[in-house]
């Protein structure tokens, strides 16, 4: 059996600079992984079944983003095992942390190791761009990485230490419906990150880098804006912005005296309005090196 970590991610920024002609949008962003997990558990089952130990409800089980990553690498590896899978979890689904992308990324490197798959990492981020644009991220084991195209074409960064708040304000936003609203014709112009500089390690978190889609998630849903002015209000704070699609936002702060400051400041203020509040930092890398054989 492998009990494995399963990390979530912010997007430090996001832009959206087209559309392809099968409806899917091209991006610009750098993708962050944070210290919030999920605890993916996988043993290797003689019969060939998948069984999920911990189905989500109102969600069928070959639907489940960690089964349908094991489905189709048993499928292209031609493996004839099966695994029992549990999904502890700790990051909210539709909250623009990749929860879910991040546990089928963990399936697909934790299978490729009980199954003896042998796949290269290429190999295994190409099977895990048909589940989702973020899962080829997760799968590069890289703690910072700027992407394009759908979020497949990625160049890794070097990642500032840098402490942050989340809010997750209990509200779900749909992501098709944050891509029909948004208006692709008034986006802004920006500049692409393709590394770090020496003299501003924090450069793609500032503020002056945006999330294009704020602004459409917030009229969505109010709670979203409400949890961006609260986070900007905070002493000491880098930046506020929304992650993905929303509705996460996430604040950033150089020290971790000032992150564990403001969480002791809006704890209660989060717990009358039923939201969730972490303290986390940002990862260098993908856990799980020594489990998974990677380095």
């Amino acid at each position: 059996m492998l009990t494995l970590s399963s990390p979530a991610k912010i997007n430090t920024y996001l832009y959206v600079t087209g559309k392809r002609a099968d409806g899917y949008h091209l991006l610009d962003t750098v993708f962050q992984l944070i210290s919030l997990y999920d605890i993916v558990k996988l043993d290797v089952r003689n019969d060939g079944k998948l069984v999920l130990h911990t189905p989500i409800k109102h969600l069928a089980d070959e639907q489940h983003l960690a089964v349908r990553a094991a489905q189709l690498l048993k499928t292209h590896a031609g493996i004839q095992l099966g695994v029992n899978i549990w999904v502890d979890k700790h990051i909210p689904a539709g909250a623009g942390l990749g929860g879910g992308s991040s546990n089928a990324a963990t399936t697909l490197m934790g299978l490729n190791v009980l199954w003896r798959c042998g796949l290269s990492q290429q190999q295994l981020q190409t099977i895990g761009l048909q589940l989702g644009a973020d899962v080829p991220f997760f799968c590069s084991q890289q703690g910072t990485a700027h992407a394009q195209g759908v979020g497949e074409i990625l160049t890794n960064l070097a990642t500032p230490l840098i402490y942050c708040i989340i809010i997750f304000p209990n509200v779900h936003v749909s992501t098709p419906t944050v891509f029909e609203q948004f208006n692709l014709t008034s986006k802004k112009k920006y500049a692409i990150i393709p590394e770090l500089s020496v003299q501003r390690k924090i450069s793609h978190f500032d503020q002056y880098f945006e999330n294009a889609l704020q602004a459409v998630a917030e009229n969505l849903a109010p709670p979203i804006k409400e949890a961006v002015t609260i986070l900007k209000k905070t002493d000491n704070v880098n930046s506020v912005k929304m992650t993905g699609t929303g509705s996460a936002v996430f604040a950033t702060y150089l020290t971790k005296q000032a992150a564990e400051s403001t969480v002791y400041q809006l704890k209660n203020i989060c717990k009358s309005k039923q939201w969730f509040i972490w303290n986390v930092q940002t990862l260098s890398g993908y856990p799980n090196q020594k489990e998974l054989f990677l380095g």
